[in-house]
């Protein structure tokens, strides 16, 4: 919550973007490198912005109190150009406890293309739990793998790990 700002003034927050204390969501720069890399893009340039998001109650959790007029959360947002124009947008408007405020959370994901999607997910799927998820079922395609450093732009869409690890790894490269 720290590297978020919560439960800063908006003049430490400020103090802490300046300063490097407060960075926002880690990741987005790569995240926005990895979608392009998947889609053959060739990107110019990312833009990063990060803004307080204000609490106008008080919000406390059993690691911080934020008070009316704190910041509760930190609004990162990510724009990625590919020839000129904005082809890739990341926000992420990261705050403890928004439900006191009204607030819904979800995953929310639009792709312009034919046919158009919008994909919501609500509530959101938790960062830690997406992220741990993730490293577990991605096993079997690192194992079988090929050797040296690879991106997950290269590697198959994760699946379920549901049974014999050794088997699963047997079967992706072909020897079951």
């Amino acid at each position: 919550m720290r590297t978020q700002g919560v439960g800063t003034s908006v003049q430490e927050f400020q103090e802490g973007l300046a300063n490097g204390g407060i960075v926002g969501h880690v990741g987005f720069q790569e995240s926005i490198n990895l979608i392009a890399k998947a889609l053959g893009w060739s990107l110019e340039r990312i833009e990063e912005e990060r803004s307080p998001i204000i609490s106008n109650v008080r919000r406390e959790t059993p690691h911080v109190k934020v008070e009316p007029g704190q910041v509760a959360g930190c609004r990162h947002t990510a724009l990625g150009y590919v020839n000129g124009e904005v082809r890739i947008e990341l926000i992420h408007p990261q705050q403890v406890l928004p439900q006191l405020e009204g607030v819904e959370t979800g995953d929310y994901i639009e792709i312009m293309g034919e046919p158009n999607i919008n994909l919501v997910i609500t509530p959101e799927i938790p960062g830690g739990l997406g992220t741990m998820a993730m490293a577990v079922n991605m096993i079997p395609q690192v194992l079988a793998a090929r050797p040296g450093l690879i991106s997950m732009a290269e590697l198959p869409v994760p699946t379920a790990l549901m049974g014999d690890l050794r088997e699963i790894v047997r079967w992706r490269k072909g020897e079951a």
